[in-house]
């Protein structure tokens, strides 16, 4: 297992031990191989599970390119904690959720999350706006509020472009 540990993350963003535990409390398997297999598959992502941080979830989320709502997505305390964080490795995290938006393999959901955390990175650090649109993710959220099929996907993008918006208006 130790050759797969970068698959981890992945793995415990996708609730696979959930899906772990159902296939080993439902199932009686007949192979034996099989059945030791997804024990100690659900062991290794038992051990890992409960040593991540809600920043630590949340950068493995955006790795995997699929966001997905949660809690630390609409915590105020979670973004006044971690948005400087997002500063560091040369914007990394900014850059990533960039990208989100521009995947055209991107869910809908994913995409409005992006532009959710973007807000959300703009209203706890001001400064952070003028690099959001250096690189170009200002633009593509102003696109996305008038070309996305998904009203979800608009109203994220508004409130960004809202956000942005407010704090040029205070700076």
């Amino acid at each position: 297992m130790a050759q797969h540990a970068a698959a981890i993350p992945g793995l415990l963003v996708a609730r696979v031990p959930a899906c772990l535990e159902t296939l080993r409390v439902g199932r009686n398997f007949k192979d034996e191989d099989l059945k030791q297999m997804v024990g100690e598959l659900s062991e290794v992502l038992g051990e890992h599970s409960g040593v991540m941080t809600s920043w630590d979830e949340y950068t493995n989320q955006l790795k995997s390119g699929r966001l997905e709502w949660s809690g630390w997505h609409r915590s105020e305390q979670f973004w006044k904690i971690h948005a400087a964080k997002m500063d560091e490795q040369d914007h990394q995290i900014v850059r990533q959720l960039a990208r989100v938006l521009s995947d055209p393999e991107s869910t809908a959901t994913s995409q409005a999350v992006a532009c959710h955390d973007l807000s959300q990175y703009v209203k706890c650090n001001p400064e952070g706006k003028r690099f959001v649109s250096r690189i170009g993710a200002k633009q593509r959220v102003m696109e996305l509020m008038t070309t996305s099929d998904s009203a979800e996907v608009k109203y994220e993008a508004l409130m960004c472009v809202q956000q942005m918006m407010l704090n040029a208006w205070r700076n």
